[in-house]
């Protein structure tokens, strides 16, 4: 078995710091709708938030300036309180490994902050590959990223399941064919989740217990 996971919202739990360092910024640079540009942006890469945030606030809308004092208000979070993991997101990696499953990573993130967020939780060590959002150009809900991970892992995608929180995360990993299995962080389920998804978890623990399953047959 080979399992795929997305990174924010699901092995960590950034997308509150992440959202939390966006409305720090909210008044400082005049976001519009900051809540529904954030429901946008959540799940995808950098190069896909700089398009809905100039096409939301403006061709003019001072990207470079809003993305570092939002990195900056992220860092003095994490600094202060550490990076946050999900319930069960380390077990559930060790469970695969125990049972001689294969974990990916296929996250938004860039790669340098993937590895140190990882590195410094302790899940580094667990997953097979890592597919990050400046190793790809087509961002979630494309598809790309899965089927590069797919790639990487030797593995159709037909063949393996993709652990995502967010609709354009799910809509990626459906579209490059995969069994999504969708555990809810911010965003609540929709119908179209519900069609897409094979299976909506309320934690990575009843994940696990799918997976299991799925594994004895």
């Amino acid at each position: 078995m080979t399992v795929i996971f997305d990174m924010d919202g699901i092995l960590l739990d950034t997308e509150k710091v992440s959202r939390r360092s966006w409305k720090a910024q909210e008044q400082r640079f005049h976001i519009k709708n900051i809540d529904k540009v954030l429901e946008a942006v959540t799940g995808v890469n950098a190069n896909e938030s700089r398009r809905v945030l100039l096409a939301t606030q403006g061709q003019d809308f001072p990207y470079e300036d809003f993305m570092r004092a939002t990195h900056e208000s992220f860092m003095e979070i994490v600094s202060r309180e550490g990076v946050p993991v999900k319930p069960y997101a380390k077990e559930i990696l060790q469970n695969l490994k125990q049972a001689g499953a294969a974990a990916a990573l296929a996250s938004s993130t860039d790669r340098q902050n993937v590895i140190w967020e990882l590195r410094d939780t302790g899940l580094l060590p667990w997953l097979d590959q890592l597919v990050c959002g400046d190793m790809i150009h087509a961002s979630k809900p494309a598809p790309d990223i899965y089927l590069a991970a797919c790639r990487m892992m030797y593995v159709r995608p037909e063949n393996a399941y993709a652990v995502e929180d967010s609709y354009n995360g799910v809509r990626s990993a459906s579209a490059a064919g995969m069994k999504v299995l969708m555990v809810p962080d911010l965003l609540p389920p929709t119908e179209e989740m519900r069609r897409l998804a094979a299976g909506i978890f309320p934690s990575l623990k009843e994940t696990w217990e799918y997976l299991k399953q799925k594994m004895n047959g």
